[in-house]
């Protein structure tokens, strides 16, 4: 009909729908925060712990370094029977030389070994330059054999070993030690394996060591002061 009002248009531009977007954007900048906090707290612990770790290594004192006696073995123990003063001694030494240092690499130039009864010397040898980084082992075997003695030595080690069935011996080191990148420690040290008893049957001509070794003692030589009955 004419004149009557035409019918609303139900145009869909006009039809409002919810914004789902900013939620969802939001979302998804909470998880970014997230994960950039976790990364951040993770950088700083991973930062801290080699910050740490350089200056426990810049900042650590420097270590001697450990020897140890493993083993100590004599054979061919023979006395000459014509009353003169030869003993006859072939004797082997397992030694255990460690590096506790984190940092120093060692090196050992012109070492010279010696086996003593008490304070008189039986045999000594030179030992070939070795070296080992930080935190590192050296395994070194020794020979040594004996020859012409003083009486009064001869006398002793039989007595003792008339007495006891075994024998004392010290092992002693002088060697030039080089640290690496730490010259003030460079020197020449003194080491002291006191005390190694080695038994040995009366009639026998071997022996093999009868109880723990003690511990060495290593110094400077400028500081070393022998404290041992003997030496």
């Amino acid at each position: 009909m004419e004149g009557s009002a035409a019918a609303p248009s139900h145009n869909s531009d006009y039809i409002v729908r919810p914004n789902y977007s900013a939620p969802i954007f939001i979302a998804n900048l909470s998880n970014i925060l997230v994960a950039l906090g976790i990364f951040i707290a993770i950088t700083f612990v991973v930062v801290s712990a080699i910050v740490a770790i350089t200056l426990i290594l810049r900042l650590s004192p420097p270590i001697e370094p450990d020897f140890s006696v493993d083993s100590f073995s004599l054979s061919n123990f023979t006395f000459t029977t014509n009353g003169s003063r030869l003993l006859f001694m072939d004797s082997e030494v397992r030694l255990k030389v460690s590096n506790p240092n984190v940092r120093y690499s060692l090196s050992y130039e012109n070492t010279v070994a010696s086996v003593y009864y008490k304070y008189e010397l039986l045999s000594q040898r030179g030992i070939p330059g070795f070296s080992h980084k930080a935190r590192n082992k050296t395994s070194l075997v020794i020979k040594f054999a004996a020859g012409d003695v003083d009486q009064w030595v001869v006398d002793g080690i039989k007595g003792e070993i008339g007495r006891k069935g075994n024998v004392s011996f010290n092992l002693w080191f002088i060697s030039g030690i080089v640290w690496g990148h730490h010259s003030s420690e460079d020197g020449t040290y003194r080491v002291l394996c006191p005390d190694l008893v080695v038994r040995v049957p009366s009639d026998g001509s071997s022996g093999e060591l009868a109880k723990k070794p003690e511990d060495c003692v290593i110094k400077r030589e400028s500081d070393f002061i022998a404290s041992f009955d003997g030496v």
